[in-house]
């Protein structure tokens, strides 16, 4: 029986924008990768700040954490987002408030008031990967690791780190694990 969290993740990836520019030979292989890139950052996190949430962690690296009216759509839509130039997290309440209701009813009761953490715990790891951790570790640096079990090749382990789509799943399994959250946060995406 697999993973009911890791199927949502597949699922996930096959309707994301850029699921094209994955082999279909090795879709499952991505999504662990993004799953253990984002154990990896979870780590880390809850080694520099035991017991904090989403937004202490935020707080206490300087970023500014705002409130805003979300922009027009097209296409995907945006929860909140990590903008590096001003170290600032937008969160869009009515899109989180949205997507909650969109849910069934067992997920959005296990999401019921954690909505906006479910979004900055996301954006954590973003602003992790981005702005913290050393080149060598985003380059799957740190062998032995997951991702070099999962790609031996070096020049394939480094594109399969900076698909955009593994980095969104592996902040779907970041925001998961640091919040103790039953279901995978993915369906936010996919409901």
């Amino acid at each position: 029986m697999s993973d009911p969290n890791e199927e949502v993740l597949l699922a996930f990836l096959k309707a994301h924008p850029l699921a094209h520019t994955i082999p279909s030979t090795k879709v499952r292989r991505y999504v662990q990768a993004g799953q253990a890139l984002g154990e990896a950052v979870l780590a880390r996190v809850r080694k520099a700040y035991p017991g904090r949430s989403a937004g202490e962690i935020l707080e206490a690296e300087g970023v500014k954490i705002e409130l805003r009216t979300a922009p027009q759509a097209t296409g995907i839509e945006i929860l909140c987002e990590f903008q590096a130039f001003s170290s600032t997290v937008l969160v869009y309440p009515e899109r989180l408030e949205s997507a909650w209701a969109r849910l069934s009813e067992d997920v959005r009761e296990s999401f019921r008031g954690r909505m906006t953490d479910i979004a900055l715990a996301h954006e954590v790891y973003h602003y992790f990967w981005e702005e913290r951790l050393p080149e060598k570790e985003r380059e799957g640096g740190g062998e032995p690791s997951p991702l070099a079990l999962l790609f031996p090749v070096p020049s394939e382990r480094d594109q399969v780190v900076r698909s955009p789509v593994v980095q969104e799943i592996a902040a779907q399994r970041f925001s998961q694990a640091l919040l103790g959250l039953s279901h995978c946060p993915a369906l936010l995406a996919l409901s």
